[in-house]
């Protein structure tokens, strides 16, 4: 559903809703790793994109704190 919900968002140019939905699909990648059969490196990439759209986009609205909650994210996934 995040998926659905985060296209929708951007449809709707909702550019703060796009960052949150970013986020939670980045600590959902998190969660999976080493729970799914799927490779941890490819949810780790994931999440990480996930992590970069929504850096760039917390900075370019100046939601600092925000941006700063997805860094500490995008850190635990490094390997």
């Amino acid at each position: 559903y995040l998926d659905a919900s985060l296209r929708i968002l951007e449809e709707q140019n909702n550019r703060y809703e796009v960052g949150l939905s970013l986020a939670e699909l980045a600590l959902l990648a998190k969660a999976q790793i080493g729970t799914r059969d799927e490779d941890p490196d490819t949810l780790r990439s994931q999440g990480l994109r996930h992590c970069e759209r929504a850096i760039a986009i917390f900075r370019e609205l100046g939601a600092s704190r925000d941006e700063a909650l997805v860094m500490e994210i995008a850190s635990e996934l490094q390997p």
